[in-house]
Parts: structure tokens; C-alpha cells; sequence
């Protein structure tokens, strides 16, 4: 009967770490789908407004801006979306942290590596990250590179 208990308590433990892991993913999820920053170039003739992970959701170009060459006006929109992204990842950085401490890769959540839990079957949510394309979001749980969270320390 104790070797039974001995077995059972370490796998009730694993299994509300895992639980609690879970919860804390989907409040991450929560901060960050309400996540926006709105950026300037410093001529304010372009704006643009981007998600976590650096999705544009809006572009506005003002008359001043389409008066400019077609080159001046990429490296305008160019520098706005430069300076969003860092914003993003600023914003990202302050929001998640106190919801994660040291255990999860917030560098990782601020590029955008962050998958849904909704729809992912166990063997997705373990498979590694395709290293063949660095863009591409890693699967996983979040957290660390790969997108996994963090060993607990002992």
C-alpha cells in the first residue's frame, strides 16, 4: 500500500504543476491578445499600431507622407514599425514578467512564440520548433527557447 502512495503522490504533483503551468499560460495569453502600441516615425507622417509579437494591425500615412519618393516613404514606414517592435517588446517584457518571474523566455513571448493551447494535440505542444525556418513560431508551451517553460527549480 505505501509503494502505491509513493507512486501516486509524485504524479498528483506533476499533474497540478501542470495544471497551474496551463493556468498561468492562458492569463499570458489574456495580457497579450489585449496588448497594442501605437508608434510614429518622427515625422509623424506615417503611424502604425501593432499586436504582441509585432503584428501590424493598422497603417496610417498622412498627404505629407505620400508626397515622398516611394524609397523615403518605405524607410519611413520602416522606422515606424522598427519602433513599435521595440516598444512591443518593452510593453511585452513589463506585462508578463510579473506573471512569470524568471521561469519563462519573455524574449521568446515578445517575438511572438507564444501557440494556442486551443486545438494542439499533446504530441504538437512537445514537438521542437522547425529550425529550418528562425522565423516561425515554436510549438510547445511557452517559455524558454523552444517555447517550453522552464524546469521548476528544485
Amino acid at each position: 500500500m505505501t509503494a502505491a502512495r509513493d507512486e501516486v503522490a509524485p504524479l498528483a504533483a506533476a499533474r497540478e504543476r501542470s495544471r497551474a503551468q496551463v493556468a498561468q499560460y492562458h492569463q499570458i495569453r489574456e495580457v497579450l491578445e489585449k496588448l497594442r502600441v501605437r508608434a510614429s516615425s518622427t515625422d509623424r507622417s506615417v503611424s502604425v499600431e501593432l499586436a504582441a509579437g509585432g503584428a501590424i494591425v493598422d497603417l496610417k500615412l498622412t498627404s505629407q507622407a505620400m508626397a515622398k519618393t516611394p524609397e523615403t516613404l518605405a524607410s519611413t514606414i520602416l522606422e515606424a514599425i522598427r519602433s513599435g517592435l521595440a516598444e512591443v517588446a518593452e510593453r511585452t517584457s513589463a506585462e508578463v514578467a510579473p506573471l512569470t518571474g524568471r521561469r519563462v523566455d519573455v524574449g521568446a513571448i515578445a517575438q511572438g512564440r507564444l501557440p494556442s493551447l486551443s486545438g494542439a494535440t499533446a504530441s504538437e505542444a512537445a514537438a521542437p520548433a522547425d529550425s529550418a525556418d528562425p522565423a516561425a513560431p515554436a510549438s510547445g508551451t511557452p517559455g524558454t527557447p523552444g517555447g517550453r517553460f522552464s524546469p521548476e527549480e528544485e
